[in-house]
């Protein structure tokens, strides 16, 4: 099997790219994968943005997530709002998957 056919992009992020009324996304395979890549090297970057925000300014997650998302859309350079939207739903899934393995005893 070939190298490019072991990424797996999650369908969530293939929607943000299939327009009303088609079945299959508007950009080709490669640059879809390439795209996810970039946002989740992004997301993981800003894992410590937010807790840096979260003990710097007092504030609670969601807040510091907010924050970040708000940055992302206003510097669009990288990515796109529906992609910034994205990252903070996956961040804010990642983020509750690691308190609840926390609470559980479970090495994240």
């Amino acid at each position: 099997m070939y190298e490019e056919n072991q990424s797996s992009v999650p369908e969530s992020f293939m929607m943000l790219y299939v327009k009303q009324g088609q079945c299959k996304p508007s950009l080709p395979r490669h640059e879809l994968t390439q795209r996810y890549e970039l946002c989740e090297d992004m997301a993981m970057m800003l894992m410590d943005t937010v807790s840096t925000q979260q003990f710097q300014l007092g504030i609670t997650e969601t807040d510091a997530l907010a924050k970040c998302w708000h940055g992302l859309l206003e510097t669009p350079l990288l990515i796109n709002s529906d992609e910034a939207e994205n990252y903070a739903r996956g961040k804010y899934q990642v983020s509750d998957q690691a308190h609840q393995d926390q609470r559980e005893g479970t090495p994240s």
